[in-house]
């Protein structure tokens, strides 16, 4: 393969999917090792939280790959479930005004509206409601557009699920204290 005729859209694509794979793969094992540690006399819990009971989250992305990689990590925190989910920003602000999620995760790069834009939306709409930006395109410069509308954190994907984990228990945290 000659590196001067890859088409740039290609690799795009392939840094998705090396994500969502990374994801799932980190998902797995953790399941793994919570079921061969969740014992009543070892009592092992992957993370405690002073949170809600149940922590409604809204997931927008235009990748279904990483959508199921969020959801799937998303699903392995008790108190946490998946309230709705969309494949581009006019759904995510659509989603969001008609379910309130607790919290909104964006990816920056969609159709419709980019993150940018439906973030802006919804806190409008919703300006208690924490907003995550998790995106391939993390940069300084998008890190001050997305908190000028009120998005409160961006994760980079290359990151991975620890950073995306914190990042949520951060803002539920914060959320859950007002």
């Amino acid at each position: 393969m000659d590196p001067q005729n890859v088409d740039p859209r290609n690799t795009e694509v392939l840094a998705i999917v090396a994500a969502a794979v990374g994801l799932i793969l980190l998902v797995s094992g953790l399941r793994i090792f919570a079921s061969t540690f969740n014992t009543p006399a070892r009592g092992f819990r992957i993370r405690s939280r002073t949170v809600a009971p149940t922590t409604r989250i809204l997931i927008a992305d235009d990748h279904e790959s990483m959508r199921s990689a969020v959801r799937s990590l998303v699903r392995m925190n008790p108190g946490w479930e998946i309230c709705g989910e969309a494949d581009d920003g006019r759904e995510a602000v659509a989603k969001a005004t008609e379910l309130k999620p607790d919290l909104v995760l964006l990816d920056f790069k969609m159709p419709g509206a980019n993150g940018i834009q439906a973030g802006s939306e919804i806190c409008g709409a919703m300006p208690m409601t924490p907003i995550l930006m998790y995106t391939l395109y993390k940069t300084p410069e998008l890190e001050v557009a997305a908190k000028l509308v009120g998005i409160r954190q961006v994760i980079g994907k290359e990151g991975g699920a620890a950073d995306l984990l914190a990042a949520i228990e951060t803002e539920l945290a914060s959320y859950s204290q007002h």
